[in-house]
């Protein structure tokens, strides 16, 4: 008998699925920590013994970074979250979302875009882009095409598909089957400041920081695009694709959907309380989650829609201006982008009510949660 069998006396064998004890050991095979989140495909158990999707409706938790600096894109891919910097020469891994493990960037002039595609994550700084199999190490730079800064990118169809990002008007897109072969395409004018795939069909919109605009572009191949209208002319604008439609919000607190991107339609306004001239939205476990942000002005606020069109707004756990957003191994990971520097993050889970694919461990931070 080991010691590892027991924790204050009581047998771990005798302890039932979801029972939490305090973490004496460290989480192993059949002990999660809490606060996280586990797919039900990987402990069926588990999932049986709870069919609800959680033990809570909501909650976020604080997260530290591994080194202070101004963060930017975040995303998530082969089981680890990639965390960016606008301005450092560092980066962040991690499997959980809440343990992080700081990297040396492959370039130290800073990222505005990542993704995760088949060949693995693209990142891109400027008029250059990486690719990197496992998150960790990177390859050479590949050079986009039209010399500017390029500011979205997202995965589809085997293609990798970068949009230029300006608050002027502009036509600059690229494609590339492998993230480091790029090819110039070309969009309608306009300034672009964001870009989704969903349904066979990338849908690329408008509206960048302060410059207001109602244009939107979709294409089902990245080379060939068509012009389609939005419902609102806004700024700050952030789209993001689930449950069959794409989804936009914008920083005057208009939402629209539309499953095509040629014909869109008024959701709700979202409720927000806080201030911000640019949107980050995002879609996983059957949620869309967002927030804006601006550079000199903090919230602890952030909003949900289980539909894209009704919305909730929910408290974030600490106060600064979060600038990025992805969802993850189950829970939604989001980082601050204060100019100057600053180690805050945060994971967030949201209850999607049905049809969840994941269990939530709620319990107090530093205790285990039986799955096995």
């Amino acid at each position: 008998m080991f010691l590892s069998d027991y924790l204050g006396g009581v047998g771990l064998d005798n302890t039932p699925l979801g029972a939490v004890v305090t973490n004496v050991l460290g989480e192993g095979l059949n002990f999660k920590r809490t606060k996280t989140a586990v797919a039900r495909s990987a402990f069926p158990a588990l999932s049986t013994a709870f069919p609800l999707p959680s033990f809570v409706a909501y909650e976020s938790v604080a997260q530290t970074l591994p080194v202070s600096q101004e963060w930017g894109p975040v995303c998530y891919g082969n089981g680890l979250f990639v965390a960016l910097a606008i301005s450092g020469t560092y980066y962040a891994t991690s499997v959980d979302g809440i343990n992080w493990v700081q990297q040396t960037a492959p370039s130290s002039t800073g990222f505005t875009a990542v993704t995760y595609g088949t060949n693995g994550f693209v990142a891109i700084s400027g008029s250059q882009s990486w690719l990197s199999t496992d998150g960790i190490n990177w390859s050479a730079p590949s050079t986009l095409p039209g010399g500017g800064s390029y500011g979205a990118i997202v995965y589809g169809n085997s293609t990798y598909v970068a949009i230029m990002v300006s608050p002027t008007a502009g036509t600059q897109a690229a494609t590339s089957p492998d993230g480091v072969t790029w090819t110039s395409q070309i969009l309608p004018s306009g300034a672009w400041t964001g870009i989704a795939f969903g349904n066979g069909i990338f849908v690329a919109v408008t509206g960048k920081y302060a410059t207001s605009s109602n244009i939107a572009a979709y294409s089902t191949n990245g080379s060939t695009w068509t012009s389609a209208t939005l419902p609102v002319s806004a700024t700050g604008r952030a789209i993001a694709f689930g449950n069959g439609k794409f989804v936009c919000i914008d920083a005057a607190l208009n939402s629209y959907y539309s499953t095509n991107g040629a014909t869109w339609t008024t959701g709700a306004n979202y409720p927000f309380t806080g201030s911000g001239n640019q949107c980050v939205l995002t879609f996983g476990n059957g949620v869309f989650m967002g927030s804006c942000c601006q550079s000199a002005t903090a919230n602890t606020a952030a909003t949900t829609s289980l539909d894209g069109i009704n919305w909730t707004q929910v408290a974030l756990p600490s106060s600064t201006t979060w600038g990025n957003i992805c969802f993850g191994n189950g829970l939604f990971c989001m980082t601050s982008m204060v100019s100057g520097g600053a180690t805050i993050a945060a994971t967030a889970w949201v209850n999607p009510s049905s049809n969840s694919a994941y269990v939530y461990l709620a319990g107090t931070a530093g205790q285990l949660v039986r799955v096995l």
